[in-house]
């Protein structure tokens, strides 16, 4: 083997470790700098998939290429700052905008990735200098993004160099099927890490009268397919969760079904020679160019269905479930999840919600046990199993709580505020629990109609417990929860009224007895009940920009 190529072969994988290397750094400096507000302005976009669709354009024609994008938008995905929704409307935008940044490239204009490499000095001078971690986390975004631009650069460079030292001209000639072109093309495409080098030789080879450009189109999808390929295999190598092989597999599986169906098109006889002839002008480069615009421009017709699509992908890259059955079974956050506040502040947030939840199928069990149905069954296990839930998640929202400063550190310490309301919810359910044991004691010795209202007012908290859920659910609008505000707020002191009213009668009863003695254990576990679940709709309040 020539030498020369040789040591463009090198040079071509460490561009492909480069790239690597700068993705993590970047996405490391992400991970850890990226606060609530930013990730509040790109929440702002998750019903605008058009809006996502054009951002992934215009950075893919800014940058001059879609590999860039696709790996920032999946690096986002895989650290929580975008859904897969997103996720899938900037790939898409991402084909658009590198094809027609071709129409820059083909003409030769100064590629801006290669200015952009210059980040990874820039990066690694502030990293240098930093004085605080907010700054060191910058550089590190900084020197991550020179150093992928840099990896790209390489990359292509040396590409070039073995392209025009290893002569593929007469293995294009001896050609005469277009699938064929296409398998080459997309080969090529995948071994180079680039698509770029393989429509320059397609437009020499139009150009020179050695491909005619119906031909050349074929090479045009396998460039596309192997291109999409390549990233996806890079990506693959890098690692990351469920949803960043979910947009993987999305951009793989969206590429082959769009490549088989302009196939198929492309066997209509004529009307490729009519754009290379006729509207391009016979010019094979513009011919090209337009082909593959045109191939990256199909896909917006998906951009409408970019939520059914992520539940789509959902349903076939599943997430594992747990092996409890009831869903009590033990919760901590990994070590790499620790170490992107942001990301375990959202799934702590969640699993707070998942703790509220678990308490309702504890509470309304219990309720029916000791105002509906005859049966007794102890529900002690689920209760411990809650517990250790309670734990679990208080000592991971510590060990985060040091990560954060300013109003965000307020969001990480009202979590932890409510965690003492959780812990009381429990006992009190233990108690209600073992209540419940009595019941038909209860029964027999209380008056119906004041069973009766214990019944109604154990109601009213489930009731109440469902509205504080939805404040919880980050997923939730904030209209929707400003409404939910009002009606609980109303509710809470309709409760407090009766309540009272109803103890203030109770007490007027100058004999003590065993019936009052039960009601007002009851009544005291229910009152904790619905004064725990009222702060914490207090506290949630604080968790609202």
């Amino acid at each position: 083997m020539n030498i020369e190529i040789l040591y463009q072969i090198i040079l071509m994988l460490a561009g492909i470790g480069t790239i690597m290397y700068g993705i993590k750094v970047m996405n490391g400096g992400i991970e850890n700098s990226l606060g609530f507000r930013f990730k509040k302005v790109l929440a702002k976009h998750n019903n605008k998939p058009f809006s996502n669709f054009l951002l992934g354009t215009g950075m893919s024609f800014v940058v001059q290429t879609s590999t860039v994008t696709n790996i920032m938008s999946i690096g986002l995905i895989n650290i929580g700052t975008i859904n897969l929704s997103q996720g899938i409307a900037i790939c898409l935008g991402a084909g658009l905008g590198g094809s027609l940044a071709l129409v820059l490239v083909m003409f030769e204009s100064v590629s801006i990735v290669k200015i952009l490499c210059v980040l990874a000095f820039v990066g690694a001078i502030m990293l240098v200098m930093a004085k605080s971690s907010k700054w060191e986390l910058i550089s590190k975004i900084v020197m991550g993004f020179g150093l992928l631009c840099f990896g790209i650069t390489i990359l292509g460079s040396s590409v070039e160099q073995i392209v025009s030292l290893v002569d593929l001209s007469g293995l294009f000639q001896s050609i005469n099927n277009p699938m064929l072109y296409l398998l080459i093309c997309l080969a090529l495409t995948m071994i180079m890490q680039s698509g770029y080098p393989v429509i320059v030789l397609l437009v020499s080879f139009v150009g020179l009268g050695l491909v005619d450009a119906e031909t050349a189109c074929y090479g045009i999808l396998g460039v596309s397919l192997g291109a999409t390929l390549a990233v996806s295999i890079l990506v693959a190598a890098i690692g990351g969760g469920n949803n960043g092989k979910r947009i993987v597999a999305f951009n793989i599986l969206h590429k082959i079904v769009f490549t088989i169906i302009i196939g198929l098109l492309m066997l209509i006889p004529g009307w490729v020679n009519f754009l290379h002839e006729t509207i391009c002008g016979g010019i094979a480069s513009i011919s090209l160019i337009v082909f593959d615009i045109f191939i990256c421009f199909v896909p917006i017709m998906l951009i409408p269905f970019s939520r059914q699509l992520a539940a789509f992908m959902q349903i076939i890259i599943r997430d594992k479930k747990s092996s409890n059955k009831n869903g009590y079974s033990s919760f901590e956050l990994d070590e790499k999840t620790l170490n992107n506040p942001v990301v375990a502040y959202s799934k702590l947030r969640l699993n707070i919600q998942r703790i509220i939840a678990l308490l309702q199928d504890i509470n309304k069990k219990n309720h029916n046990e000791l105002f509906e149905t005859d049966q007794y069954s102890s529900q002690k296990n689920k209760i411990k199993a809650v517990e250790k839930l309670i734990r679990l998640t208080n000592n991971n929202l510590i060990s985060i709580a040091g990560k954060f400063v300013g109003e965000d550190k307020n969001k990480i310490n009202t979590l932890i505020d409510i965690m003492p309301n959780l812990q009381r919810l429990v006992k009190i359910s233990t108690k209600i629990d073992e209540l419940s044991l009595k019941k038909a004691e209860i029964q027999k010795d209380m008056h119906s109609e004041t069973y009766k209202f214990l019944s109604s007012y154990s109601t009213q908290i489930l009731d109440f417990a469902d509205g504080v859920q939805k404040l919880i659910d980050e997923s939730v609008s904030k209209q929707e929860k400003n409404n939910e505000l009002k009606i609980l707020f109303a509710t809470n002191d309709i409760m407090v009224k009766e309540r009272n009213k109803s103890k203030k009668k109770i007490a007027t009863n100058s004999n003590l007895n065993k019936n009052n003695v039960y009601y007002f254990n009851i009544i005291y576990e229910l009152e904790s009940m619905q004064q725990d679940y009222f702060d914490i709709t207090i506290k949630t309040m604080l968790l609202e920009d």
